[in-house]
């Protein structure tokens, strides 16, 4: 179910065609630890997260983000070097863990997910994110497409009149399946039609109740999580693949005990407690001729407004 990555070798950079799961694929069960020692035991439930801060503030938003050629962290010469990092990898940015998903998908479990416009300083100012808006903001009226210096016959950006730059993201909020963690998936440029293909894929998921067709909840269903070498005249760069990984197990526990999660967090989301804030931080660079490069990037920004999960 995604498994972390130590030594995965790509050809040519390329990653290779992880095999489609089976219809019937029986999915392993989550290896959240049920038990512990005799010596913790006794007293755990008293002081369950006794020690740490769970306020919002004091927590980095856990993003997922997919290792380009050009990011730091698969530079052996850059101080964000990780051991074993390389392009099409994928990072968790608040933990720095990579998940090597050339040959194994990352199990996730969408709680909801939400689009919006992010507007950013560009890089030839210093960078950096200013807010992110609604799609239907006043200020998206003011937005001027103009060419991108630096790469003159790639998408044309979109300007406001103060030279900040918007950004459509959509953002998908949820779990993975393995470990239980919350994870934020940020997808822009060519990652929309992910994000469209992925929405797709969980709309068709219905079921026949009350004499009507019903959407089943996004959190009855596992997404498997992939990347895939894209290239086109501009430049290559990895991109998000994202397939059906079929239904929860109604008969694991465990996986009971995520989707709960999910749930609840889909239930914030309605109440208004989630807030939508920045991708990483305009640190890395994807190489990327198609993408905006901070669209990629994989180091947790400092500035942002955290999501409490």
């Amino acid at each position: 179910m995604g498994k972390p990555a130590t030594t995965a070798t790509k050809p040519n950079g390329h990653t290779k065609p992880v095999a489609e799961p089976a219809e019937d694929q029986h999915l392993a069960p989550a290896v959240v630890p049920t038990s512990l020692p005799s010596a913790f035991e006794a007293d755990f439930d008293e002081y369950a997260g006794a020690g740490t801060s769970d306020r919002p503030e004091d927590v980095l938003t856990p993003f997922l983000a997919i290792l380009q050629k050009g990011s730091p962290q698969v530079n052996a010469r850059d101080p964000a070097y990780i051991e074993g990092a390389k392009p099409g990898m994928l990072l968790n940015t608040a933990t720095s863990q990579l998940y090597d998903v050339e040959t194994e998908y990352l199990h996730f479990i969408q709680a909801f997910s939400k689009t919006c416009e992010v507007q950013w300083i560009p890089r030839s100012r210093g960078g950096g994110f200013v807010a992110s808006h609604e799609l239907n903001a006043p200020l998206v009226l003011q937005v001027k497409e103009t060419i991108n210096p630096s790469n003159p016959d790639g998408p044309r950006l979109r300007m406001l009149p103060d030279g900040t730059q918007l950004v459509t993201t959509a953002y998908h909020f949820g779990y993975l399946l393995d470990t239980a963690e919350p994870v934020v998936i940020g997808l822009s440029s060519s990652g929309l039609a992910v994000h469209r293909a992925t929405n797709t894929l969980l709309r068709n998921k219905k079921v026949f109740r009350n004499g009507v067709m019903k959407v089943m909840p996004a959190f009855n269903s596992i997404l498997l999580l992939g990347s895939v070498w894209k290239s086109n005249q501009l430049g290559d760069w990895y991109n998000w693949k994202i397939v059906d990984g079929g239904f929860i197990n109604p008969d694991d526990p465990q996986q009971l005990a995520v989707r709960e999660d999910a749930k609840a967090l889909f239930m914030r989301s309605v109440n208004g407690e989630i807030k939508v804030s920045a991708p990483p931080s305009d640190s890395t660079s994807s190489n990327s001729a198609e993408i905006p490069s901070r669209m990629m990037d994989t180091s947790p920004h400092a500035d942002d407004d955290s999501i409490p999960y």
